[in-house]
């Protein structure tokens, strides 16, 4: 018997949707669509080092992926307190806001706002 290491519970592969990575097929749709409540830090400035973001929420995996506007970023989850930990790239942003979203395969989350702001002049 196959079972699924990504579902809490680890339903077995008979119960799965077709194509789905995360969604029992006996369950009502959206059960594991994930929901972001805080992005830590939400801003940060162009053209510095790489940002090691916290994304807090519910729903989330170790198959969720994080995009920044339209770009997946590398996604650790945390399974001591659910969050993920993402990096951002903020030396090849411009400044304005970007929307951040998770996804666990074809679920996606609300969006967060995250801004790059533009580095002070000397």
């Amino acid at each position: 018997m196959v079972k699924s290491i990504n579902e809490p519970g680890g339903y077995t592969f008979d119960r799965m949707a077709p194509g789905s990575i995360n969604e029992p097929a006996n369950l009502p749709p959206g059960v594991f669509t994930p929901k972001i409540t805080s992005v830590v830090p939400n801003t940060c400035p162009v053209g510095g080092a790489d940002v090691t973001v916290k994304v807090s929420g519910t729903g989330f995996f170790d198959k969720s992926v994080c995009f920044v506007g339209t770009v997946n970023r590398t996604t650790v989850f945390n399974p001591a307190d659910g969050t993920l930990s993402v990096t951002f790239k903020p030396a090849t942003r411009n400044p304005g806001v970007v929307s951040v979203v998770v996804r666990n395969g074809s679920y996606s989350s609300n969006s967060v706002n995250f801004t790059f702001t533009a580095t002070a002049e000397d």
